[in-house]
């Protein structure tokens, strides 16, 4: 079964990463509009799942956030979004204030839906602005190839070798084996982008960078998947979605590259000591 499992997702995977590179390579609005797109779904699975826990939550405001914080952003800028979801949680405040159906729970799983996944596509969408394209391809490729590396290493060491489980409560069937095996391609993936992409992208960034950022990143990418897992177990649900046979939604296979993308704009940002647009 385990087999069968893997081919399906092996055979998903490979046309899924070939069509993520080339819309990669669109220049203008094609890429923009692909991720805003999938934006939605994501923001749609989640919403899904929450419902299930929450019976009173609010369907309408996190739709109007995730349809519209793209745009704002990309024709007014990050200062426009940050007032979207400024008066978006506070309208959620005055909204569970005034409904006496809402608690204190659903309250807090209203901002949660809100901000998750919404606000990491904010941050793949500021590294889509970087001033340069090389820049550009650079952070968005470093990003979702070392999330790709460390989840299958972590996946197909765990499932071949795996003994001691990692987080039981949360994820089952994780292993600290496959874990030490995610953190170390991950480091390797990003390393070698470091000393051979960045060449043909004709960047020039010092090279103990990209080892800060491989002891780095690979353990958040696992504490990204730690905490749709931890979702989906506190939704009661299996996966978001089931779009991607194999792999299941949109956010179960985009939920580690993008928890780590704060951190690759932030870090890029540091280095050259202004916002990247």
């Amino acid at each position: 079964m385990k087999k069968k499992s893997f081919i399906i997702r092996s055979l998903v995977a490979i046309p899924l990463f070939a069509c993520f590179v080339m819309v990669l390579f669109f220049d203008n609005w094609f890429f923009k509009i692909f991720m805003s797109v999938l934006m939605i779904i994501s923001q749609y699975e989640v919403m899904k799942g929450a419902k299930v826990k929450v019976v009173n939550i609010n369907l309408y405001i996190p739709y109007i956030v995730a349809l519209s914080a793209s745009t704002i952003f990309y024709l007014f800028g990050y200062k426009y979004v940050i007032l979207l979801y400024a008066v978006a949680i506070f309208w959620l405040i005055v909204e569970s204030v005034i409904l006496k159906k809402r608690d204190i729970n659903s309250l807090s799983m209203n901002v949660l839906t809100l901000i998750y996944p919404s606000i990491f596509f904010i941050f793949l969408f500021a590294i889509d602005i970087s001033h340069t394209s090389e820049l550009r391809l650079l952070m968005i490729l470093l990003t979702f190839s070392a999330a790709i590396a460390t989840d299958t290493a972590a996946y197909l060491i765990g499932s071949k070798f795996g003994k001691r489980k990692l987080c039981p409560v949360i994820s089952p069937k994780k292993s600290v084996e496959g874990a030490i095996a995610g953190y170390i391609f991950g480091f390797i993936i990003i390393l070698l982008i470091g000393l051979f992409l960045q060449g043909l992208l004709k960047t020039d960034i010092g090279i103990i960078n990209f080892i800060i950022l491989g002891l780095i990143l690979p353990i958040l990418i696992q504490i990204g998947d730690l905490f749709a897992s931890f979702l989906k177990r506190d939704f009661g649900i299996k996966d978001f979605g089931n779009l991607f046979p194999g792999h299941g939604g949109v956010i179960d296979r985009l939920d580690s590259g993008l928890f780590i993308c704060p951190v690759v704009y932030c870090y890029f940002t540091l280095i050259y000591g202004t916002l990247l647009f």
